[in-house]
């Protein structure tokens, strides 16, 4: 690239000093601006408006001549851009951002900022505009990076993969939750392009960071990228004003593991939104599967209970029964209530005790909030509820027209199907936010625990007509769950339904969407993170499919890293193989698990299985589709606990007939779907639901395991230690992960393993160990009922069995000869 010689106003002259700040630094080369760190450099060229990205490790580029781009206005060309540099110290770390401001003769400057931080490889990077001219402006698209190559200088990129980063059920668009062959996609969000040159993978995620005002699109076409925010109402900046918008977006191209650099980005998300994760380590009962639409008859308590449904009482006595059953020594259970009137005069935008009595949702001795969430909570139970986002009740949509958008009703009565109204509400309306805080307000004091959002969509409004002129329907839609956060505090748990349903009308007066649609999809975002705690990413169903395990297993970085995946409620099969397929991918891929069977109708098999995945950890991180390159259905996850110890699922759901071999290599390069485990290692693996030593295996060996069709298979993979050790428990498909509350420990001079065990009441706990040469002679503990058995006297595995009458943490201790 070649570089002219231009005049730089005075500041910038004294600016290009070098600078250091803690790792970072700024230096100028002629019109050659470089920001960097130890891993990474930006070049931008102040002559010509676009910029270069080093990988500083090995040299290399892997963006080359990217661009900003506001509207039609673009940064590249000639112009007299003026630059500044700042320290900058926030949640992603200390480092140094350089401003960049291009002047426009249309009246637009362009301002860019590229921030590094001390110890990321990844780029920051922001875009905004000033405008100068006398007439205020709508911002619908700010790139900032397009125009860009993606390793240039590497002629052969060998075996090109994308994966999209969408979000939601992205049933209607383009582009889907998976692994793609070749160099062009697009995908909102995020996205990851790999491939293999010269020997080495390479791989570069994109994507949004703080999502604010925009849609953030991610795309590859033959190999040029761009990152771009879009809006179809835009924001409006008056003449004079200096508009730089809180979102950011994200990109690293560095070396590192696939999984690493992918985890990396769902990292930052997290923390530079103040992401609280808060995990659902319990199961929700939904009432209105379980007690009605699909499999709410049948069972004692409904063959008494003729009223039984989608009501207050009938949620208060699931939790009940599954109190009887002995689940809650588990985990708690939430109950969700469905107040889902459709059409007409409803319960939706009253949203309280009076309307919710009105159609039968509240009914005595619960027929108020307060009543309702109270004898829940008392119970060990959490008492969950459902809004129609934006159906509004005819008689409330009268009541108060002006909360209305456009404060417009002359459509109320326009035929429309039941999910896509003419009429909305303006999130951005003052009044209508007012009577929000008093809902969400008694909500809170009442004792609610969770929410789920339905129909969001109704929300995106496409053609604006907010009351807030200056709003984008991006910035409009986090309104929503915004206010609901806001009044119902940290704590509770709210769902987005985010299914990316079509506005289109079907010319005979009904719509597939809202009349503001013209039949354009509504995107799948991640804009609401830090918001909602749960995505839906399933329309409605009870069943259990491979599909919805793969939407979620490939959105591993995101999951409880970001919030839980809901694949919708699901019904437990009376057929073990199928109940404990469905349990175990749920807990692996989800982070939750949405029930559509009732307690009543779980018999005491079905309760232990579903007890076997309960609580749900709360770290931030889920299992790894480490086949995720090789097929398109992943079969392989591996949650690593340590370097010694890894959780591996086998899944088979490519057939329920068929039974699969699964190879799985235990050293060498995660992202060629092998462990990358110590090669001169030996590990014990052992098979949860089979109960039996599943083998022991070299390093340098392949697993292999004839998987049953449709099965589900946890083993625990453990480094051979020359000592006694734990290989796995019967409590939890985690073998150990949840229920060792002191990892056991081997004391060579007392010869004992002992360790902290939570046991719960009346449910023999097991504990597998391999001896490695040694007898084991007696036990002790500090509870209940102790004792020791073989399990597979031949290779030496044991078995310590622990009984105690109520839940404790026990502690225990194995002697040895």
């Amino acid at each position: 690239m070649k570089y002219k010689l231009m005049v730089l106003p005075l500041f910038s002259l004294i600016m290009s000093q070098l600078s250091i700040d803690a790792g970072t630094e700024v230096t100028r080369e002629g019109h050659r601006l470089n920001l960097e760190n130890a891993t990474t450099r930006i070049e931008y060229a102040l002559d010509q408006g676009v910029f270069n990205i080093y990988d500083k490790i090995d040299g290399s580029l892997f963006v080359r001549e990217a661009a900003a781009r506001v509207n039609e206005t673009t940064s590249a060309g000639s112009a007299d851009r003026q630059w500044k540099q700042n320290r900058c110290s926030d949640a992603l770390g200390r480092g140094r951002s350089l401003t960049i401001t291009t002047p426009r003769a249309n009246g637009l400057d362009i301002v860019q900022v590229f921030t590094l931080y001390t110890d990321r490889s990844a780029v920051v990077l922001q875009c905004g505009v000033r405008n100068h001219s006398k007439e205020p402006v709508r911002i619908k698209q700010l790139a900032v990076m397009e125009h860009a190559a993606a390793w240039p200088n590497l002629a052969n990129h060998e075996a090109p993969q994308t994966l999209d980063g969408m979000a939601g059920w992205d049933h209607f668009q383009e582009t889907k939750t998976r692994v793609e062959d070749g160099d062009t996609r697009w995908s909102y969000n995020n996205l990851l392009y790999t491939f293999k040159g010269d020997g080495l993978r390479h791989s570069l995620v994109f994507g949004g960071l703080v999502y604010r005002d925009f849609a953030t699109i991610a795309a590859i076409d033959q190999g040029i990228v761009r990152l771009v925010g879009e809006d179809p109402v835009g924001r409006r900046v008056d003449a004079g004003k200096l508009y730089m918008p809180e979102d950011r977006y994200y990109l690293d191209g560095s070396k590192a593991d696939t999984f690493d650099v992918m985890e990396r980005y769902g990292r930052a998300v997290a923390t530079i939104n103040d992401v609280q994760v808060k995990a659902y380590t319990f199961p929700t009962v939904c009432a209105w599967y379980a007690f009605g639409y699909f499999h709410g008859k049948g069972g004692t308590f409904y063959d008494q209970t003729p009223d039984a449904g989608n009501n207050t009482p009938t949620c208060v006595k699931e939790v009940e029964i599954a109190k009887e059953a002995g689940f809650l020594n588990y985990a708690p259970i939430a109950v969700r209530l469905v107040p889902d009137k459709y059409l007409g005069d409803t319960e939706q935008g009253w949203w309280d005790d009076a309307h919710w009595q009105k159609f039968g949702h509240y009914e005595a001795p619960y027929e108020t909030s307060e009543k309702y969430c109270q004898a829940m909570l008392e119970l060990g139970g959490l008492p969950f509820t459902y809004f129609q986002t934006g159906l509004p009740s005819d008689d409330y949509a009268k009541a108060f027209p002006g909360h209305m958008m456009r404060n417009d009703i002359s459509e109320l009565d326009k035929k429309h199907m039941h999910h896509v109204p003419y009429v909305t509400f303006d999130y951005t309306d003052k009044g209508f936010q007012k009577h929000l805080k008093t809902v969400w307000s008694n909500q809170r004091k009442a004792g609610l625990k969770g929410v789920m959002f339905d129909y969001p969509e109704t929300a995106w409004i496409q053609k604006g007509g907010f009351e807030d002129a200056s709003i984008t329907t991006a910035a409009a839609y986090r309104k929503v769950f915004e206010s609901a956060r806001e009044g119902l505090g940290a704590d509770a748990f709210l769902q987005e339904r985010n299914l990316g349903w079509p506005n289109v009308s079907n010319g005979d007066g009904t719509t597939l969407g809202t009349a503001d649609g013209d039949g354009v999809p509504i995107p799948v975002l991640d804009n609401c993170v830090g918001l909602v705690n749960s995505q839906r990413v399933m329309g409605d169903t009870v069943d259990f499919k491979p599909e919805q395990v793969t939407r979620c297993g490939l959105r591993w970085y995101k999951c409880r890293t970001l919030y839980a995946y809901d694949m919708d409620a699901k019904a437990v099969s009376e057929i073990e193989e199928e109940r404990r397929a469905m349990l175990t991918m749920a807990y692996v891929v989800s982070g939750r698990l949405l029930l559509g069977t009732s307690f009543a109708n779980m018999s005491p098999e079905m309760v232990h299985d579903l007890s076997r995945t309960f609580p749900y950890h709360t770290q931030r991180k889920s299992a790894r589709p480490i086949d995720l390159l090789l097929r398109e259905m992943p079969m392989v996850y591996d949650f690593d606990v340590s370097d010694d110890w890894h959780q591996l699922c086998l899944y088979n759901g490519e057939s329920t007939e068929e039974s699969a071999t699964v190879t799985v290599p235990l050293s060498g390069i995660r992202a060629d779907g092998a462990l990358g485990l110590d090669a001169d290692a030996e590990y014990f693996v052992y098979d949860f639901w089979n109960d039996t030593l599943a083998g022991k295996l070299k390093g340098t060996e392949t697993l292999q395991q004839t998987v049953r069709g449709g099965e589900a298979r946890m083993l625990a993979v453990h480094k051979v230690r020359d000592v006694p050790q734990f290989l796995s428990t019967d409590r939890h498909v985690m073998q150990g992960y949840l229920d060792l509350v002191k990892q056991p420990e081997w004391s060579a001079r007392k010869k004992t393993l002992k360790g902290t065990s939570a046991v719960i009441a009346n449910d023999p706990y097991e504990l597998v160990f391999a001896c490695n040469g040694r007898i084991p002679v007696s036990v002790t503990a500090s509870k209940g009922i102790a004792s020791l058995d073989w399990k597979d006297e031949k290779n030496g595995i044991a078995v310590l069995t622990l009984k105690n009458d109520d839940n404790a943490e026990v502690r225990w201790r194995v002697t040895f000869e």
